[in-house]
C-alpha cells in the first residue's frame, strides 16, 4: 500500500524547487521589499526618549492594557503592552491623544509622532516597531496553528518552517495565502516550487496573513481505500469462516 501511496503524489511536489525550476548556483534574484504599511488591528510598540525624564516615564506605561484579554500567548509582550491601531487607523498616545498612522510605514509613523510631540516636548526621539508578525498556518502543516514571530520581516519559507514544514501530501505548487487589506481580504495562490516567488509580493509575510496548505486528491482517495479495507477484510474473513464450517460438516 505504501508504494501506491507514494506513486499517487507527483514527484515535483516532493521538493520546494524541482529540477525544472532549479536556480543556478550563486544566482542573484533581486527582491524589492516594500516596507509594510500599517493597517487597522496592527499592534505597535512605542518608545519615546527626551532630555526630560518625566516624558520618558509617561511612555513607559503599559500601553493598551485593556487589550490583554484578547491574547493567549503571554510571551507576546508587545501585544500586551503595545498600542493597537483602531478601525479609524489611529493609536491613542499619552499627551497626544489619537494619532492617525493608517497606511503609513513605520518610518513615516515615527516622523508623524515626533512632529506631534514637538508641540509639547523638546527634541523628542521616537522608536516605533511592529509588535511582531502574527500569522495563521492551517491545513497540511506538521504543526498548524497561530504564530507570532517577534521581528519586522518574515519570509514565507520562514513562516512555513516555523509551523513545522508542510506534510508529505501538501500541494507546494498551490499554497493559498489570504491577505488582509483595509477594504477586506484577498486570496492569492502561491507556487512554492518556482523561483519567481522570491521576487513576488508574497515572498514576505505580513501581519494577519493566513496560509492554507491544501492536499492532493491522492490523499483523500488513499484514505477512502483504507476505510474500505476494514469492512472488506471483515467480509472476507466471515466468508472464509463459513466455508470452513461447511467443509467441517
Amino acid at each position: 500500500m505504501s508504494g501506491s501511496i507514494i506513486s499517487c503524489v507527483p514527484s515535483k511536489n516532493l521538493n520546494y524547487f524541482n529540477e525544472a525550476n532549479l536556480l543556478a548556483a550563486d544566482s542573484l534574484i533581486p527582491n524589492e521589499y516594500k516596507e509594510y504599511r500599517l493597517r487597522a488591528g496592527d499592534i505597535v510598540s512605542l518608545e519615546v526618549r527626551s532630555v526630560d525624564p518625566s516624558v520618558t516615564e509617561v511612555f513607559k506605561t503599559q500601553g493598551n492594557l485593556a487589550n490583554i484579554g484578547q491574547y493567549d500567548n503571554a510571551a507576546d509582550v508587545n501585544f500586551l503592552s503595545g498600542y493597537k491601531v483602531d478601525e479609524n487607523g489611529a493609536i491613542e498616545l499619552p499627551l497626544l491623544g489619537f494619532v492617525n498612522i493608517m497606511e503609513r510605514t513605520l518610518t513615516e509613523a515615527k516622523k508623524i509622532i515626533e512632529l506631534e510631540l514637538k508641540k509639547y516636548v523638546f527634541e523628542p526621539f521616537v522608536i516605533i516597531r511592529l509588535g511582531g508578525i502574527r500569522y495563521t498556518a492551517i491545513g497540511e502543516f506538521n504543526m498548524s496553528g497561530r504564530y507570532t514571530v517577534m521581528q519586522n520581516k518574515l519570509t514565507i519559507y520562514e513562516a512555513i518552517g516555523n509551523a513545522g514544514d508542510l506534510t508529505f501530501y501538501a500541494n507546494k505548487a498551490k499554497l493559498v495565502l489570504i491577505r488582509q487589506y483595509n477594504d477586506g481580504q484577498r486570496r492569492h495562490v502561491v507556487d512554492l516550487t518556482h523561483p519567481d516567488l522570491l521576487s513576488s509580493p508574497y515572498y514576505f509575510i505580513y501581519p494577519n496573513d493566513i496560509l492554507v496548505a491544501e492536499s492532493f486528491k491522492a490523499k483523500n482517495s488513499t484514505q477512502n481505500v483504507n476505510l474500505l479495507a476494514v469492512p472488506i477484510a471483515t467480509l472476507v474473513a466471515s466468508i472464509a469462516l463459513v466455508l470452513i464450517l461447511i467443509n467441517s460438516n
